[in-house]
């Protein structure tokens, strides 16, 4: 079959090799999108705090 894993003659050393592979690749898509999100937080708050606190000028 086109999908069909190959036939391997020990099934727990080729599932150690595919895990340290995955691991050696890290989820580099996830720590960009969290990033990015904590990115947006950030500047989020900084346009809030300057439009509506520093905006008043201190005044009550």
């Amino acid at each position: 079959m086109i999908n069909s894993d190959p036939p391997v003659s020990d099934p727990q050393v080729s599932e150690e090799k595919r895990i340290e592979a995955i691991i050696v690749a890290r989820p580099r898509g996830a720590l960009a999108l969290a990033g990015l999100t904590t990115a947006l937080v950030v500047a989020m708050w900084i346009l809030f705090y300057v439009l509506v606190f520093a905006s008043r000028g201190g005044q009550p």
